[in-house]
């Protein structure tokens, strides 16, 4: 795996990278989700093949770290469910130190359907922490705020609106693999149930899913969405806390797992799996006018074997990141398989040097 490289003008800084969970336990480690207590607690969800319970399928664990990610403790499993790979479907969600949600679920995949999404099966569920993630509830009902597909995907999830109702970004389906939209929905504070959600981008022979939104101002929010038939990413912006947004534009990038931050300066980095593919793996842009135009400013990950397979089930990607101070960034994705077929979850941490 080549080092993340940023141009000079960036701000950004590469610190250092590692590998986690290097475990012979955990098996193709895919689709972090990270959030920061009030307390500095780093608490990290993913997936994997948890080999002590299931070798088949996939099983969702948690992972804390008290010192910013130098170290972790032993994953432990929240969500297991035999002839299914359980998955993050939105992943973890900060409302307060004493409400945390995991939005988590389960599917059935079968390769032979074709397309980016082979999914025969899905199941989308959540599980609550009121005591900082020491312990979670049993899973709630069933959370379908979409005809078909529904995930609350937006890595940045949620905002707390001026309106007191959490934003939460959401995409979903008309049928199986087909008709894909992207949106918002609200819910109470505290989280109680989701609202019926209102589209950003969806278009006929078009499949607008990944989306992240960003706050950029009390009622001033940006969007983010991933394409799958041209693969170039779309942006909207909302001036009235969500209610209305924007016709969609380009964002001159072909990206999918999208990911916004905004830097100690102002200006927003969004990160995503490079769908141009040129080159292979996770780019940033950036944008220093509130995402009304973007420029590719570096590579955080590059496989070192350029002729790696780009398809389901072996695609890397993923990415989520948090501040943990001013000026320090921490990030994790999954990679592709390297030779041996092997994934690794990677933790990468940048330097913001935007406010220097």
């Amino acid at each position: 795996m080549k080092n993340p490289s940023f141009l000079k003008n960036s701000k950004l800084k590469f610190v250092e990278s590692k590998n986690l969970f290097q475990s012979s336990d955990f098996e193709s480690p895919k689709s972090p989700s990270i959030i920061k207590l009030d307390s500095g607690k780093l608490i990290l969800l993913f997936s994997c093949k948890f080999l002590p319970i299931d070798s088949e399928n996939s099983t969702v664990v948690i992972s804390e770290s008290e010192n910013f990610g130098k170290s972790w403790s032993t994953p432990k499993p929240v969500m297991n469910f035999v002839g299914w790979d359980c998955i993050s479907m939105g992943g973890l969600a900060h409302i307060s130190d004493d409400h945390l949600v995991m939005i988590i679920g389960r599917i059935k995949i079968d390769h032979s359907l074709g397309g980016d999404e082979p999914f025969s099966g899905f199941y989308t569920t959540s599980k609550h922490s009121f005591d900082q993630g020491k312990t979670w509830s049993e899973e709630t009902s069933e959370i379908k705020i979409f005809p078909f597909w529904t995930e609350l995907y937006g890595t940045s999830n949620p905002h707390l609106t001026s309106t007191n109702k959490l934003m939460w970004a959401c995409m979903g389906t008309k049928g199986r693999d087909e008709g894909w939209h992207a949106g918002i929905t609200f819910s109470s504070y505290p989280h109680k149930s989701f609202e019926t959600p209102i589209i950003i981008a969806e278009e006929e022979n078009r499949n607008f899913s990944d989306i992240d939104i960003l706050q950029l101002s009390k009622s001033h929010y940006l969007s983010v969405i991933r394409e799958h038939i041209t693969k170039n990413s779309v942006s909207s912006y909302s001036i009235d806390g969500g209610k209305t947004w924007s016709k969609t534009k380009k964002t001159g990038f072909q990206g999918a797992n999208i990911k916004l931050l905004q830097l100690s300066s102002g200006a927003i980095i969004c990160t995503y799996r490079n769908e141009n593919l040129n080159p292979k793996g996770i780019s940033i842009s950036q944008s220093k006018n509130n995402g009304k135009s973007w420029d590719k400013i570096g590579q955080l990950y590059e496989p070192d074997d350029d002729n790696v397979a780009h398809e389901p089930g072996s695609l890397c990607g993923y990415p989520d990141m948090i501040k943990i101070n001013k000026n320090e960034i921490l990030c994790f994705f999954h990679t592709y398989p390297d030779k041996f077929g092997k994934v690794s979850l990677q933790q990468t941490k940048l330097l913001d040097l935007s406010s220097s």
